[in-house]
């Protein structure tokens, strides 16, 4: 009949539709993680023997988890070291307008002020930014902290009393002045 071949159109249509829907997201994180990767070639995080973009992807990853449909969010994990570290520094002159190409205005924001702070975790722990950008600052410590503990317990079976504190800290935090209800942390530190 018309009605199932009209339905069936529109179902077909519909179907291509997502389908380019998910083809576009998909070369858009190729593109993201294709620059992350040519950007970070060879570095190394604090330990020798991870690379770098393992830890970048890795902070994305446990931010999607967390925030599956905040796309700046786990944008802003996979970028949030991209301008430098305690380990190494990044020119960012010639690439600050690449970045928001790659993952819009908001989400470099957040990167640049994360990546700008002197003693970042201390001051993303005073609260003193603005109500918005503090929480964004406080997910993308927390995935940078859980990342790097969660490497630290399965490679060297141990966690850094520090770094379990600061995680208690931003989930309570996160809960007390924003209403988030963090997942529990995957480990405890031994007593």
């Amino acid at each position: 009949t018309h009605r199932e071949r009209d339905r069936l159109e529109l179902s077909m249509l519909q179907h291509g539709q997502i389908m380019d829907q998910i083809q576009k997201e998909f070369h858009a994180m190729s593109n993201k993680i294709d620059f992350v990767d040519k950007i970070t070639q060879g570095r190394t995080t604090g330990n020798p023997r991870r690379r770098f973009f393992d830890h970048l992807k890795g902070v994305s990853a446990l931010i999607e988890q967390a925030f599956p449909e905040e796309q700046y969010l786990i944008d802003a994990g996979l970028f949030h070291c991209i301008y430098g570290n305690d380990y190494y520094s990044f020119d960012e002159v010639g690439h600050r307008d690449e970045i928001k190409s790659l993952i819009g205005d908001k989400a470099e924001e957040i990167v640049h002020k994360f990546c700008s702070l002197e003693n970042r975790s201390m001051q993303i722990l005073q609260h003193k930014f603005e109500p918005e950008l503090q929480k964004d600052l406080y997910i993308l410590e927390y995935g940078n902290i859980l990342d790097v503990a969660l490497y630290d317990i399965r490679n060297h079976g141990t966690l850094r009393p520090l770094s379990y504190f600061r995680l208690q800290l931003i989930i309570a935090n996160l809960k007390d002045h924003y209403g988030i209800e963090m997942p529990p942390l995957p480990f405890e530190p031994k007593k």
